[in-house]
């Protein structure tokens, strides 16, 4: 029996977000830190992330998140790349890259959507709360995506993303994700 392949992984400063954001990412943290740790003694230090992704659970991509801050607050530049598809979570991953650093594929795409769970509520109070829960995590979604976006975004795009994201899946093809602020510059392309 082989082993299972491995879809989530570090190799020296790349990490390689190219399955779902699941437990494999959460044994990941610690490698990352000491990554950043040792790209902070660098003058040009940087992290780069490998996209690849369907999405997964939010709070690991917070973890992530709180990562990526770190480093940025100690001067390590983070790349992102978006390979193919950067979907849910690994849309808000790809544009939590340091400002002209956040790559995509000439033919990849981001997919943006309100938030999804896996509950089953069963009493009127249940689906109250969980109601509230969605739309509390929505909110920090919204929060995410204009922190990391509203800078490079074009006039009137963070407010166009968050409309087409209310009710349904909305898939951002690559040129599109340029004028939404989720990249900065397209691979592949003079």
């Amino acid at each position: 029996m082989s082993e299972k392949h491995k879809e989530n992984f570090i190799t020296e400063n790349t990490v390689y977000i190219h399955g779902k954001f699941d437990i494999d990412i959460i044994e990941l943290l610690p490698k990352i830190k000491e990554e950043i740790n040792k790209q902070k003694t660098f003058k040009d230090g940087k992290v780069i992330f490998s996209i690849n992704s369907t999405g997964g659970y939010y709070y690991i991509l917070t973890s992530l998140l709180n990562l990526i801050d770190y480093a940025k607050k100690q001067g390590v530049i983070i790349e992102t790349v978006v390979e193919s598809m950067a979907h849910s979570c690994g849309s808000l991953l790809a544009c939590s890259g340091s400002t002209g650093h956040r790559y995509i594929g000439e033919y990849a795409q981001h997919l943006c959507h309100f938030i999804t769970n896996d509950y089953s509520a069963t009493t009127p109070t249940q689906i109250q709360r969980q109601a509230e829960e969605c739309l509390r995590l929505q909110n920090n979604i919204k929060n995410i995506y204009k922190k990391y976006c509203k800078e490079t975004a074009q006039n009137g795009y963070i407010d166009k993303l968050f409309n087409n994201m209310k009710d349904d899946y909305f898939y951002i093809p690559a040129k599109e994700c340029i004028k939404y602020g989720l990249a900065d510059k397209i691979l592949n392309v003079d």
